[in-house]
């Protein structure tokens, strides 16, 4: 399920930050996918690895997050199978999804720790 996988520490990135503090998380190579929040920490969507590399080949660092981003946001049950956040994720063009329990954002879920885990655990 997803509470096996699922990270409970991650950084919170919001509306107003620019890519340079995003480039800086994700350059420390735990972290290949954020989600966002407004000011009144309510998830507002997610940056994508892929939006990050774009960010560095342009050198876009003063960009704000909420000038590129995508608002595409989901929010799963950690008791969700690995197999459905897979689904999820495919289906709706996510690279990262919130875990939510009792309506408490509790972690978070990403393509790369669901990857990462495929190939250690499975031969």
């Amino acid at each position: 399920t997803v509470k096996d996988l699922m990270r409970t520490s991650f950084t919170k990135i919001h509306l107003g930050d620019t890519y340079a503090k995003v480039v800086e998380q994700y350059k420390l190579g735990k972290e290949h996918n954020f989600l966002v929040f407004d000011s009144m920490g309510n998830l507002s969507g997610n940056v994508p690895e892929m939006f990050i590399n774009d960010v560095i080949t342009s050198n876009n660092l003063d960009k704000r997050v909420n000038e590129f981003m995508s608002e595409k946001k989901m929010l799963i049950s950690p008791n969700t199978t690995l197999q459905n956040a897979i689904r999820f994720m495919r289906d709706n063009g996510l690279a990262i999804l919130g875990v939510e329990q009792d309506n408490y954002l509790i972690g978070i879920i990403d393509r790369n720790d669901i990857e990462t885990y495929i190939r250690t655990h499975i031969d």
